[in-house]
């Protein structure tokens, strides 16, 4: 029986074990039935290779967005391909039809000792055709240019860059404290960006770029296996074998009646 954390906290994108993301997004209003389908999703129904499966909701209520996890790329095809006999496989992970665009994390940037977000900014980027060389280039002239800029906003926690596995897109997964950090630093531009430094500019001028735009989003449920390879999440791993759930509480991961365990370190790193 496969360990699965059932958690309202962000997702552990520095996670070594991920080989591929899928993202989904879809315009749909939010429903308790989805809510019941995460409570409902249990261990023995864990697909192999999945390493996590995340719901956002737009702050508009307007779209659901699906981040999942996977080991590589023959787990997610084994997955579509093998029968739907379980819920968590006929529910899609409650994404029964939207479009799936498969995205390697290229790079990051954190801040140490940061909270817990209660933003999750998606910015999306299409360019005019596939060129895999000019994913990468655009996003470290981003980098360059948030680097370069001597008032940074205050708020921001975190900004993961994704590259499409087809060469036309990128998503910068990009933590903050929460939506009115984000309303503020982008207020304080004037523009829509939240970064004005000098080297902005090259960014503006990029060439390639068909369109842009991003949505804030918030958490709905986070499901994932844990992580063994990073900082043990239980001093004591054999005292959760066997149990489907460990539900997080605050800083504390328990089990009901349970002694707390201790907390996943999400180490801050950049690269």
């Amino acid at each position: 029986m496969t360990t699965v954390f059932k958690e309202r906290r962000a997702p552990d994108l520095t996670r070594s074990d991920v080989g591929v993301v899928e993202v989904r997004e879809w315009e749909r209003q939010w429903s308790p039935g989805t809510e019941e389908f995460f409570d409902a999703s249990g261990s023995e129904h864990w697909p192999t290779g999945l390493i996590s499966a995340n719901l956002f909701q737009d702050i508009n209520s307007q779209t659901m967005l699906s981040y999942r996890q996977w080991a590589n790329e023959e787990s997610l095809r084994r997955f579509a391909r093998r029968p739907h006999t379980s819920l968590l496989a006929e529910r899609h992970i409650a994404v029964p039809s939207a479009e799936s665009v498969l995205y390697h994390v290229y790079r990051r940037r954190f801040r140490r000792d940061a909270p817990e977000p209660g933003c999750f900014v998606m910015v999306s980027v299409e360019f005019d055709g596939p060129d895999q060389e000019r994913q990468k280039r655009w996003i470290d002239t981003v980098l360059d240019a948030i680097d370069a800029d001597p008032n940074p906003p205050s708020g921001g926690i975190s900004g993961h860059f994704h590259v499409s596995l087809d060469g036309t897109r990128v998503l910068n997964y990009a933590e903050w404290e929460d939506e009115q950090s984000h309303q503020r630093a982008m207020e304080q531009t004037g523009e829509m960006t939240v970064i004005r430094g000098p080297n902005w500019q090259q960014v503006r001028d990029f060439k390639g770029v068909q369109r842009a735009g991003f949505k804030r989003y918030r958490l709905i449920y986070s499901l994932s296996i844990p992580d063994w390879d990073a900082a043990p999440v239980c001093k004591h791993k054999e005292w959760i074998t066997g149990y489907p759930y460990i539900v997080r509480q605050g800083k504390d991961c328990v089990r009901s009646g349970s002694t707390p365990m201790e907390p996943r370190n999400r180490n801050a790193s950049e690269v």
